[in-house]
């Protein structure tokens, strides 16, 4: 009996459907977090109730920058570690398996969530710079 080919050998790590969801959604997850706490943390920086402070510090509040960096770096490290799930599952299913319908699933929803990484993993890195350039309460005079 001659050996098996190599292409229909078992994949060495199957991945769960769990973590290629989580691998699809980790990029947008950080993303989501990054936008709407970075906004809602910037607006209580420069609002008080219902109209704007009549006098912003320089610094803005407290550290602001360095929470707002930080929660920036947060939703960063979950888009990549969502990458890195995506590739290693990307990688071993393209080694090939007994099962191709599943394998073929696979490789579709672990390249779908490189690319899903790859992208919202660069939009949070632009938005990372966003408190160096932009002032914490810049207004347009009137």
């Amino acid at each position: 009996m001659s050996p098996s080919p190599a292409s229909h050998r078992p994949a060495p790590h199957p991945a769960s459907v769990w973590a290629l969801l989580f691998a699809l959604a980790a990029g947008p997850a950080g993303w989501i977090l990054q936008l709407v706490l970075d906004y809602g943390l910037s607006g209580y920086a420069c609002y008080v109730g219902a109209g704007p402070r009549a006098a912003v510090s320089p610094t803005g509040w407290m550290g602001e920058r360095a929470v707002l960096v930080g929660l920036n770096l947060a939703g960063l490290v979950l888009a990549v570690l969502g990458g890195l799930i995506a590739y290693r599952a990307w990688r071993a299913a393209r080694i090939g398996g007994a099962n191709p319908a599943r394998d073929g699933r696979t490789r579709f929803m672990a390249l779908c969530g490189v690319f899903s990484a790859t992208g919202f993993g660069a939009a949070i890195l632009f938005n990372t710079l966003e408190p160096f350039v932009v002032s914490t309460c810049w207004r347009i005079a009137a």
